[in-house]
């Protein structure tokens, strides 16, 4: 026969199961997000800045580079099958490097950060 829990036997158990999931989050490995558009030196670089307006400075910069490589690959006179999947993913690249500029942005506008020299 199962005995009924008991509001003290409840609260045991619900500690019991927290302390667990959280021994069991600890012992997972912390790997920092790294974003696929992004090289590894570039993500090294954002992750040094030390600054939110260094790292807007940055995003701009990584997009202006896939807006180059994507005018390269517009008036490049060789053409081949993945020419197409090459813009798509600069295109893409492009897209969420601004995108992150512009959450870093909004960000700063919210905590009250100097970002001005980050949008010159």
């Amino acid at each position: 026969m199962n005995t009924p829990i008991i509001p003290g036997r409840m609260a045991r158990l619900l500690m019991m199961t927290l302390v667990m999931a959280l021994a069991a989050g600890a012992a997972a490995p912390v790997q920092a997000q790294v974003k696929d558009y992004l090289s590894q030196g570039e993500a090294d670089r954002i992750r040094d800045a030390d600054l939110p307006a260094n790292r807007i400075k940055l995003f701009i910069s990584f997009a202006a580079d896939r807006l180059k490589k994507f005018e390269y690959e517009l008036t490049r006179g060789t053409q081949d099958r993945r020419r197409g999947e090459r813009l798509t993913s600069l295109l893409n690249s492009y897209a969420s490097c601004l995108d992150d500029a512009a959450e870093l942005i909004d960000l700063g506008r919210e905590r009250q950060w100097d970002i001005r020299a980050g949008i010159k």
